[in-house]
């Protein structure tokens, strides 16, 4: 049911925004034409614009399925921390 709603609003939200574009678009008394080129140049950074967002988005993901993204590690196991210029320090250490 929830479902269902979520994508009814978003159909209507889709619609009433293509309403407006169109409306926007042909008023009258608007002198604006666009030549074939400025139309290819819009359509083309469009298609450009979710093609680079739709290739990040799959580079994140396989990054994150193939383990880049997991924190490195190269402390002892054992009880260690950060010492105050960001190196790492363990409790056993001998004192200077």
């Amino acid at each position: 049911m929830k479902t269902a709603l979520v994508i009814g609003v978003l159909v209507a939200l889709l619609g009433a925004a293509l309403v407006f574009g169109i409306a926007g678009w042909t008023l009258d008394g608007a002198d604006v034409t666009i030549s074939p080129h400025g139309m290819l140049a819009l359509i083309l950074g469009g298609v450009g614009t979710l093609a680079l967002g739709g290739g990040l988005m799959f580079l994140v993901f396989y990054s994150n399925r193939r383990g880049y993204d997991d924190a490195v590690d190269d402390r002892p196991h054992g009880r260690s921390r950060r010492g105050p210029h960001g190196s790492w320090t363990s409790y056993d250490d001998p004192k200077p």
